[in-house]
């Protein structure tokens, strides 16, 4: 077979990788999932040991499930939508809320009304009523203020709680027109330009109305046609958690893999990963992690030295062993040999020619099969007499794969290349209607581009053989032949799409913005980075925002330039705020600041500005911020609501909670003020959390059960979810655990609804937390195992360490100690692997603690002494008081009482300082113990009572129990044994009830010498 004839490509030299896809196809077979990377450059042979691969998976009765990320797409979530929206028959990542015009007037100049249009749905207001009490208050206005009499127009805006007229003014009539909720600032300009079409359109009698409606019909047909504009609303971004969200889409696309894999085995391909968006990126890595027990192959290929981003995720999750990367090496001078002989055979090529083509070729197998069809086609090989033999050896040897897809292109005929060049700048297929709807003879030009093999037919679609061919035709067309081809695919959607156009804002979007028709490409742009701004893909909604920025700046006729420009680039500052990159969020920011003279506008920015230098712990700038922002507003404005809850909240965080009270105070009045149900429930839950962190437990839970009572009442479950975590977090606070579980369980159920995983994760932690305190132990660790599960499927590493950590400590209370410093340890490296030096000193603290247990007194203060370092180092003082009061321990039993006493005196004083009665109790419990050995029995008995009134309130089970045998010890010693015997048992008792198998038994040898 020649190369010309070949129907499937030889496969040689890649044994070793079919081995591995094998072996995955077993594992799978048996229920454990396989995620699996195949890397390798341009040409190197991935594309064709993905159809091998492909081919023994469908023979295992596996059902393929592929995409290809494109380069030229910007859509979120791209190679998923291509996978999945087929097999669940709806579009995955579109939560889109739109907003329209409730009702529209036009009225004349004298007050008269010419026309209503309204939503059927709605219950009409009487217009004329309308239109003349809506001139009456202009002209009061006007009568009232204007003193020049030079003024024009009138009012531009009222509004009244949640209701907005807007109001635009011409020089014959105006519009009103009337929203309910959130505005669109495309609303007002829709209204402008339909005022400007309806003065400029001769045939309306604007001067001698005769008062017959019929004579207005052009103006209501457009004000009607306005009225049925949807516009799409701004997703409320605050407090959300970018890689929440993520989660939330990521899952929807494992549960529908794996109801699928139910019935049958699945191979997801996904290709050109390199080219992936980030969104799609964060889905590949949640995947990963969470098929393990699926009969799913997620098998991923790309180039090696594109996509830094690709690269890097699937690095992580090969070191987290949850991928197996398959390098592709080039093929050597024998594969490269096996490969032209399986090509042609038989043939009597001299040893010669490979050897020049492997030279050549660099062991590359595309660019070997290339430059085979070409030295064929040019008639360089020949097959005479049987077999093949080379004719001609003097050659041109191309000296790149670039040059040997021009030299294929080069033998076709100019409409076959035209179509490859729109091909290429759809991206990797284009649909077959398309190609008919520029050409209606297309198949001519098809056919020619099949035969070469470079494209292929798949359905009503042809797509590139391979994705070097649409690189070398894409990046070869010049500017303006780019400019001509994309115009015409931007006017193919808009044709074809036009009674659905929002459908296809990510394809109007490239096109447009690709070329010189400017208008269209801000106006598309914009759209689209709506549309990617409400999938939570705030990277490409950057993209578009940027590209109708530069569209922008060639639009020299419109009048709202500088207003658009600054809606922009607060909208880049809020994506960049909502992915962490806050530098960025505060130069786009003053970019609008340095533009801007609306104070509305201006106020509305330092309060984002004042929430992110919050957020990065610059709380003097916040407080700068929100200050400018005040200054610009009346104090009954809604928006002084949210600037004073974000000074109050910066406050908070300061420490100085009487301020941040009165601020949070002045917000919540406000808020009430303008019935906004939203902030006031929002207020309420910041004014919990500051009287929580006072110790103010009551307060603090009437604050935040209001909170939660608002934000039932308005179905925001998101909300509910977080005052009833945070209400739980208050009664654990205080003691009572049995509440602290009842919302704990609220929160659970609401967080599950919405499919917040980061945040169920959470909440069992805090509910795992409950049960250890209350000494149920086995339910604390199934619970802790609950949480790690989800923090590994979701691959948060710090709160994996945090998990472990809780885990070793309930094996350490069971006596368990090798499970626990496994545990331990596991925490201790991840924390270290990624820089979290309070979580390494905690599990160092936790590893020094568990070896003062079994007596290993020189380790335990090693580690010990390494924590109160790195406590020291970032100034964590609770962590550093709970050091010494061990470390005081150590020393005791070490029988340096000196410097035992110094220890627990040093952690006492941090204790008051910081104002914890646990570590107050724990401390003066250590400083008993020390007085005793001291045989100082005044200041002995004295230290226990105090630990002891503050430890039951407290109600701290493990400490109450280390408390009780500590106090049994003194009586014993001064030889009160029925005072030691009183405390030995409460001690007994909890620690049975914590089943604290260790301590138990160390108890009752002591009553045991007692009796």
């Amino acid at each position: 077979m020649s190369v010309s004839q070949e129907t499937q490509l030889p496969l040689v030299g890649r044994e070793k990788e079919l081995k591995v896809f094998s072996d995955s196809i077993d594992d799978v077979k048996k229920g454990m999932g396989v995620s699996l990377s195949l890397v390798g450059e341009a040409g190197i042979g991935k594309t064709r040991l993905v159809e091998e691969f492909t081919s023994l998976a469908k023979e295992e009765g596996f059902k393929i499930l592929s995409g290809t990320a494109d380069i030229n797409s910007m859509k979120p979530f791209d190679i998923f939508c291509k996978v999945m929206e087929d097999e669940i028959g709806e579009p995955l990542f579109e939560e889109v809320e739109n907003t329209s015009f409730e009702e529209i007037f036009a009225v004349n100049n004298a007050g008269l009304l010419l026309a209503t249009a309204l939503p059927e749905e709605e219950e009409e207001v009487d217009g004329d009523i309308f239109a003349g009490m809506l001139s009456a208050v202009q002209n009061f206005v006007k009568d009232s203020f204007d003193r020049s009499g030079e003024a024009k127009g009138g009012l531009g805006r009222l509004e009244y709680g949640d209701m907005k007229i807007l109001i635009e003014h011409g020089e014959q009539i105006y519009l009103a027109a009337v929203i309910k909720g959130k505005e669109h600032p495309d609303m007002k300009r829709a209204l402008a330009k339909t005022v400007r079409d309806i003065e400029n359109d001769d045939s309306l009698p604007m001067d001698d109305w005769s008062g017959d409606m019929d004579e207005m019909k052009g103006i209501q047909e457009r004000i009607s046609k306005l009225s049925d504009i949807p516009y799409t609303v701004r997703k409320d971004l605050e407090g959300l958690k970018l890689k929440n969200e993520r989660i939330k889409m990521a899952d929807r696309i494992l549960q529908s893999l794996c109801y699928i894999s139910e019935g049958r085995p699945i191979l997801l391909l996904l290709e050109d990963l390199h080219w992936g968006d980030e969104s799609s990126l964060s889905v590949v890595d949640y995947l990963s992690r969470n098929i393990l027990n699926e009969k799913v192959i997620i098998l991923c290929t790309l180039r090696s030295n594109d996509g830094v981003m690709a690269h890097r995720i699937l690095k992580k999750l090969h070191d987290d062993k949850l991928l197996s990367s398959i390098e592709l090496d080039k093929l050597g001078d024998g594969c490269v040999k096996q490969l032209v002989n399986e090509l042609y055979s038989p043939n009597n090529f001299p040893d010669t020619l490979v050897e020049r083509l492997s030279r050549t070729c660099k062991g590359n197998p595309f660019f070997v099969i290339e430059l085979l069809k070409q030295m064929e086609q040019e008639g360089n090989i020949e097959l005479l007499e049987g077999e093949y033999k080379l004719v001609e050896d003097t050659i041109s040897v191309p000296t790149s794969i670039e040059e040997v897809v021009h030299r294929r292109l080069e033998l076709l005929d100019p409409s076959s290349i035209g179509l490859a060049e729109y091909a290429a700048c759809e991206g990797g297929e284009i649909e077959e209607k398309m190609v008919k709807w520029f050409d209606p003879s297309a198949d001519n030009s098809i056919q020619p581009l099949v035969e070469s093999g470079i494209l292929l037919p798949e359905d009503d679609k042809v797509n590139f053989s391979h994705a070097i061919f649409r690189d070398v035709i894409y990046n070869s067309l010049p500017g303006w032949w780019k400019n001509t081809h994309h115009k015409k695919l931007g006017r193919y959607y808009e044709t074809n799409y036009v009674d659905r156009i929002h459908e296809v804002y990510y394809e109007l979007a490239r096109h447009f913005s690709n070329t010189n028709e400017y208008e269209k490409g801000h106006d598309y742009s914009f759209k689209a980075g709506e549309k990617a701004e409400n999938s939570m893909a705030p990277e490409q909604a950057i993209e578009f925002y940027d590209k109708s920025l530069q569209a922008l700046n060639y639009l020299h006729k419109v009048a709202d330039k500088d207003e658009r420009r600054c809606d922009i680039l607060e909208r880049i500052g809020d994506m960049r705020s909502l992915m962490g990159d806050f530098d960025d969020a505060v130069r786009e920011y003053n970019k609008v600041l340095d533009v801007t003279e609306n104070k509305v506008t201006r106020a509305i920015l330092y309060r984002k500005l004042g929430n992110v230098f919050m957020n990065t712990g610059e709380y003097q700038e916040s407080l700068k911020e929100c200050d400018s922002a005040l200054e610009l507003l009346e104090n009954d404005d809604p928006e002084v609501a949210k600037i004073k809850r974000v000074k109050g909240r910066t406050y908070m965080r300061t420490g100085d909670y009487d301020i941040s009270l009165d601020l949070l105070t002045e917000a919540f009045d406000i808020a009430v003020q303008n019935n906004d149900s939203k902030e006031t429930a929002e207020i309420s839950h910041n004014q919990g959390t500051v009287e929580w962190y006072r110790g103010e437990y009551d307060k603090a839970l009437e604050y935040l059960e209001h909170s939660l009572k608002l934000r039932k009442k308005m179905k925001n479950t998101r909300g509910e979810a977080r005052a009833a975590t945070n209400i739980g977090i208050v009664y654990y606070s205080r003691g009572d655990m049995e509440k602290a579980l009842e919302y704990y369980e609220k929160s659970l159920e609401a967080f599950k609804k919405i499919g917040d995983k980061l945040n169920l994760a959470t909440v069992y932690n805090n509910i795992g937390m409950a049960y250890y305190k209350l000494g149920e132990l086995e339910l604390a660790s199934e619970h802790f195992e609950r949480s790690l599960d989800l923090f590994k499927r979701v691959g948060d590493k710090g709160s994996i360490a945090t998990s472990l950590n809780n885990i070793g400590l309930v094996h350490q209370d069971m006596g368990d100690t090798g499970k626990s410093l496994d545990y331990y340890q596991q925490s201790l490296q991840i924390r270290k692997n990624i820089g979290d030096k309070q979580g390494t000193a905690m599990s160092l603290y936790n590893i020094g603690k568990l070896n003062l247990d079994i007596d290993n007194r020189k380790d335990a203060i090693e580690h010990m002494t390494q924590a109160l370092d790195i406590s020291t180092e970032i100034d964590d003082l609770y962590l550093s008081a709970e050091v010494r009061c061990d470390m005081a321990i150590g020393y005791i039993e070490k029988n340096e009482l000196d410097t035992a006493l110094q220890m627990s005196k040093k952690a006492l004083d941090i204790a008051m300082e910081i104002g914890s009665d646990s570590l107050e109790g724990a401390s003066r419990m250590i400083l008993g113990m020390i007085y005793r050995e001291k045989e100082l029995w005044d200041d002995s008995f004295e230290e226990f009572d105090k630990a002891k009134s503050i430890l039951e309130t407290v109600s701290e089970k493990k400490d109450l129990a280390d408390l009780y045998y500590e106090y049994g010890l003194l009586w014993k010693t001064v030889e009160e044994d029925d005072k030691a015997r009183k405390y030995l048992e409460e001690a007994l008792k909890i620690q049975k009830e914590m089943n604290l198998k260790k301590s138990v038994h160390l108890t009752r040898n002591m009553l045991d010498s007692i009796d």
